[in-house]
């Protein structure tokens, strides 16, 4: 009696399939090296998910239902300025913690901005100085006599 090998066991049959399924995408991958290193690409990256939700203050943080199985969740109290986190521990109890945001002036931008106001000079205020300065010098010089470089020359020649 002939009997077909196969038939023995159902794995037989499944370990046939999936070696000609092996084969098939090695002999593709062969073929289009480059969608080989996409695909292995998207199987290496895993989606990172933050958990968390907005809440008002700790009480309704350290009221709020999570995951049991150990991820941490972000609590964000926009109005207090804190940040609250909440993950379960191996033990099985439930750990809370607190960030505070903690504002310190910076004195070096603050004189640097007063500095710099006090440094400019607005346009209009610049010529109407200049104004004031050219009427200085033209009343100067109507009341002393003008010497040029050659006048001088002339002057002292004139004055031995």
């Amino acid at each position: 009696m002939y009997t077909y090998p196969y038939n023995v066991n159902g794995n037989v049959q499944q370990q046939l399939a999936q070696n000609r399924m092996e084969q098939l995408q090695q002999q593709y991958n062969s073929m289009f090296p480059q969608n080989n290193m996409m695909m292995q690409q998207q199987q290496g990256m895993q989606m990172q998910v933050i958990k968390g939700r907005p809440v008002s203050s700790y009480d309704e943080a350290k009221a709020s239902m999570i995951d049991l199985d150990g991820s941490l969740f972000v609590f964000t109290d926009v109005a207090n300025k804190k940040i609250y986190t909440k993950q379960i521990m191996l033990d099985g109890s439930a750990e809370l913690k607190t960030y505070a945001l903690q504002e310190e002036p910076q004195p070096g931008i603050v004189s640097e901005v007063k500095e710099s106001k006090a440094s400019y000079v607005l346009k209009k205020d610049f010529d109407k100085t200049m104004k004031e300065i050219n009427k200085q010098i033209e009343l100067l010089k109507e009341g002393l006599p003008y010497e040029s470089d050659g006048n001088k020359d002339d002057a002292a020649g004139g004055k031995k």
